[in-house]
């Protein structure tokens, strides 16, 4: 797999491309709670999505919950899931916990996705509920979430820094849910959206390896 500094993980050999946490319409959330947003941030999405997508020409669009921020932005969502859908043989949205139902009453969500048989997607909110169904779980040998939207910063130490967004693998010994002993896997994806990228990382478990990938507009390069 290949990690796309623009925020975007791609199998080739699957020929899947897969994002997370899109929060398309986020200023317009704040702008109508008062908030002295730009009108920027939708515009920037399409235009990445577009662009990932005559990339790669992916059979396979997966995105892994939090595509849109909040009700207050459902049309405009169906509006982007509309166009996207033309352009992809297969577009597959997750539900993730800033999905409503003026948008999951009009557009197919699901909660979980499973891909080439080791990859299992879902949103990362409520790991859980995932984890214990045996069907979602069987065999899988790695789940891809967002939710997190994890970021890293860098500093120079003389008082100039940057927040990067960043791809997260995580090796677990422990066992995956209730039902199994098999150690799963986690990729935590970086958030799309463009003001979502900085959230704080999640704390690592006992005895797990984490490594961490910052994303920077043309590169992408291994944080220690």
């Amino acid at each position: 797999m290949w990690l796309d500094s623009r925020g975007a993980l791609w199998h080739p050999g699957s020929r899947w491309l897969a994002e997370a946490d899109l929060h398309y319409g986020y200023q317009l959330t704040m702008r109508r709670a008062g908030g002295l947003f730009p009108q920027w941030g939708m515009g920037d999405i399409r235009t990445r999505l577009q662009a990932l997508i005559r990339h790669y020409q992916p059979e396979k669009l997966i995105l892994a919950g939090d595509i849109m921020d909040s009700s207050g932005s459902a049309e405009e969502t169906l509006t982007l899931l509309a166009a996207l859908q033309p352009q992809v043989p297969h577009l597959i949205c997750l539900e993730g916990n800033h999905e409503r139902p003026a948008l999951l009453k009009r557009w197919t969500f699901h909660r979980w996705h499973r891909e080439d048989g080791d990859y299992l997607f879902h949103h990362g909110h409520n790991p859980q509920e995932v984890l214990d169904c045996p069907k979602a779980t069987a065999d899988a040998a790695l789940q891809i979430t967002g939710h997190w939207h994890p970021a890293v910063t860098l500093n120079d130490g003389a008082g100039t820094s940057m927040k990067l967004p960043a791809l997260i693998q995580q090796k677990s010994p422990k066992r995956r849910s209730q039902s199994s002993n098999t150690p799963l896997d986690h990729w935590i994806l970086p958030a799309f959206s463009p003001w979502a990228r900085g959230g704080r990382l999640p704390a690592p478990g006992e005895k797990v390896r984490q490594e961490i990938w910052a994303c920077h507009q043309r590169r992408v390069f291994a944080v220690g």
